[in-house]
């Protein structure tokens, strides 16, 4: 039988804590917080709702899902203040982008989103407001990591602090990591230590598993001891952000992008357009704005080439664009009504759809405005 609990006038006042004591714990790197002290603070978020200021967060996803383009257009959002799809950037500053491989192929994306995409339109950017960090990095390496924490921290020291850190990828960037031992728990711990020393939060960039989809490639270590883990789901539009885990909040928030195919006018030595893409929210996030909905002014025309439009853009995968063939071959399918006049009445749908700024037709191409 459980003995009765003391009241508090029966309580062993033999021992009690006094400020000796606690100078004693500190001694020892101890720091005490009685209940009567605890507080409800609110979140500190760098990205409300996603990456807090602190902690290391994972972004993991089969290859083509979309990630690095999740992280890069995060990045940028940081870098100017921007709110991040839907979600308001809390803590803006500067961003340091570790590219383990394939650092080239961030810099032609980040540059994609800065020159062409509309969300950074109105921002001035500065040439150090995103730094990358490339070369042969290896974290577990005990001199490298130093060099590269300093070298961090030489910057922060002269220029406005960082606000985010971005490690991509993890087998990259960690090569002597066995991702299947327990050694994910030493790479988390490695990357905590990198945010703690430049006080701002670590995301990591991984691979998802080939059996199980939806979980982080390697040993189950890796989710155990990050803060966040961001699930990219999906290789085509609309892709799909799911939180599988984050501390002191409920799981499962998700968030619906886009990838979107652009043209930016540049070509390469042969005259063919240089690839480029783009995020955007999607229009399938019930959070987005429906233009069919928002704009009431098109006429039946108008509205029926816009259906056309939506067909050509799904046959084509989700690009912000179609080929003037490609919408022709659509719309010759949605205007059956009047089979006499179809072609005049195509016409007038493509006429309105530019008058009322709907799309834009440019070299040969259609696009969303």
């Amino acid at each position: 039988m459980a003995k009765p609990r003391k009241l508090d006038s029966q309580l062993d006042t033999s021992f009690e804590l006094t400020n000796s004591h606690d100078a004693y714990l500190q001694s020892a790197g101890l720091k005490r917080t009685g209940l009567g002290d605890c507080v409800l603070s609110p979140l500190d978020w760098t990205i409300k709702g996603l990456i807090m200021n602190h902690g290391v967060h994972v972004v993991y996803g089969a290859s083509g899902s979309g990630k690095t383009f999740f992280v890069a257009h995060m990045a940028m959002c940081v870098a100017s203040g921007v709110d991040f799809l839907k979600n308001k950037v809390k803590r803006k500053g500067r961003v340091a982008y570790i590219a383990g491989e394939k650092p080239k192929s961030v810099e032609r994306r980040l540059a994609v989103m800065r020159d062409h995409d509309k969300t950074f339109s109105d921002v001035k950017f500065h040439k150090d407001d995103i730094s990358i960090f490339s070369g042969a990095i290896d974290l577990l390496d005990d001199e490298r990591a130093n060099v590269l924490i300093e070298g961090i921290s030489s910057f922060n020291a002269f220029e406005d602090p960082f606000r985010l850190i971005v490690i991509d990828t993890l087998s990259a960037s960690f090569a002597g990591v066995d991702e299947n031992s327990p050694q994910m728990a030493l790479v988390v711990r490695r990357c905590a230590d990198l945010g703690r020393r430049l006080d701002c939060p670590v995301v990591l960039l991984h691979h998802s598993g080939h059996s199980a989809g939806e979980r982080e490639r390697g040993h189950s270590s890796l989710r155990a001891n990050v803060d966040q883990s961001i699930y990219i789901g999906n290789k085509t539009n609309p892709r799909e952000a799911e939180v599988m885990k984050v501390t002191d909040s409920a799981t499962g928030d998700k968030l619906s992008f886009d990838v979107l195919n652009i043209i930016t006018g540049q070509l390469d030595e042969d005259g063919a357009d240089i690839p480029a893409a783009i995020v955007q929210l999607s229009a399938f996030d019930p959070k987005a704005k429906d233009p069919l909905k928002a704009k009431k002014n098109l006429s039946t025309y108008g509205r029926l080439l816009m259906q056309a439009f939506d067909l050509a853009w799904e046959t084509k995968g989700g690009s912000s664009y179609v080929s003037e063939a490609l919408l022709q071959t659509c719309a010759e399918s949605i205007f059956t009504e009047d089979l006499a006049h179809r072609a005049s009445n195509i016409r007038r749908g493509k006429d309105d759809v530019k008058a009322k700024n709907w799309l834009k037709f440019e070299e040969n191409a259609w696009i969303k405005v």
